[in-house]
């Protein structure tokens, strides 16, 4: 996701207590992710929308308004066991389906 900012155009910024932790995301994507980053999009880049922010203002998660491009700052792929949170949003925003 940081990598869609920058290549927007965005700034990165320094953020504190989002290192090896978990913390709650609200908005389109609502719930408890990892995090493993210390910096985060100083503002939403041209062209996307937020899907999620955490409570100290941070872009948690960012769809593009026309093509098929999101980015996510938590790491699924770093949980011992793959949550089924996880691979339900996963399944859902690349296949439109879930694990259920």
């Amino acid at each position: 996701m940081q990598m869609l900012g920058v290549a927007e155009g965005v700034s990165l910024k320094a953020v504190a207590a989002h290192s090896g932790c978990k913390h709650i995301i609200q908005g389109e994507i609502s719930r408890c992710v990892n995090s493993y980053h210390q910096y985060a999009l100083d503002c939403i880049p041209p062209g996307y929308v937020g899907l999620a922010n955490t409570d100290d203002g941070c872009v948690e998660a960012i769809s593009h308004k026309v093509h098929p491009i999101m980015g996510i700052m938590w790491h699924p792929e770093r949980e011992v066991n793959f949550l089924k949170e996880d691979i339900d949003f996963v399944l859902n925003r690349l296949f439109g389906v879930s694990d259920d």
